[in-house]
């Protein structure tokens, strides 16, 4: 894992180093997001990604990347080649900025000053004024194709009394399709842009499917786990 990670430290920086600076309308980006599947409670999974993004100047454009899954419900080691079709809102300047971040700190101070404490309401204020001091924002649509190295997971067993309840994931199918959907809110410092990536994913395939068996009962009780939901972070290099 240290390995791969260190690779894609190296790849990042050397894009960083080697790259056209004449123009700012495509980026590298190193993300890395907590991955959680909607139907099934279990440890949150991590998700580990390189990609490259193209924009126009109407603001339209495409991404694609790799990533990797450690863990996709407690089954290991899960690749996947992203590609979606992207938006990017104008980039705000400076001055915007900071009359954007006033307004959001000036309307967190009107809706709570009269009921928070100090401290609360400093918090506050400060929170609403970082939170809108964002560069621009994206949105994407897309499909990321994966294969699915790891096998089931292994039976976890959790006593009630005198009742045992046994519960795994079965891997399925060695592939999985998963349809995107989600917005990033940039943060940029020159050339680089802090990176906020809440995003929806459905499997169109079933691969993971979550396994219930109550006591002695025969039943076993089957959920396919496709809809996932990820809060990912990342820093980008525009060039």
């Amino acid at each position: 894992m240290y390995n791969f990670l260190l690779k894609l430290f190296c790849a990042f920086f050397a894009c960083c180093l080697f790259v056209n600076v004449s123009a700012q309308n495509r980026d590298i980006s190193l993300i890395g997001a907590i991955n959680v599947p909607m139907y099934k409670e279990t440890e949150s999974d991590l998700t580990i990604g390189l990609s490259y993004g193209q924009f126009f100047k109407n603001g339209l454009g495409f991404r694609t990347g790799v990533q990797w899954n450690p863990s996709v419900a407690d089954v290991n080691n899960v690749f996947g080649l992203p590609v979606a079709i992207s938006y990017r809102t104008q980039s705000k300047t400076s001055r915007e900025r900071l009359y954007s971040g006033a307004l959001g700190a000036a309307g967190l101070l009107d809706q709570f000053g009269d009921y928070a404490d100090s401290k609360d309401l400093a918090r506050s204020v400060a929170g609403g004024f970082l939170a809108n001091l964002f560069s621009n924002m994206e949105f994407f649509l897309g499909l990321t194709p994966g294969f699915i190295q790891g096998t089931s997971s292994s039976v976890s067993r959790v006593s009630y009394g005198n009742v045992t309840e046994e519960r795994w994931v079965e891997k399925k199918t060695p592939f999985s399709l998963l349809l995107d959907a989600g917005f990033c809110v940039n943060y940029g410092i020159k050339r680089f842009d802090l990176k906020f990536m809440p995003a929806f994913h459905y499997n169109l395939l079933d691969s993971f499917v979550y396994h219930q068996r109550t006591g002695d009962s025969e039943v076993d009780q089957q959920t396919s786990l496709r809809w996932f939901f990820s809060m990912g972070f990342g820093i980008a290099y525009r060039f």
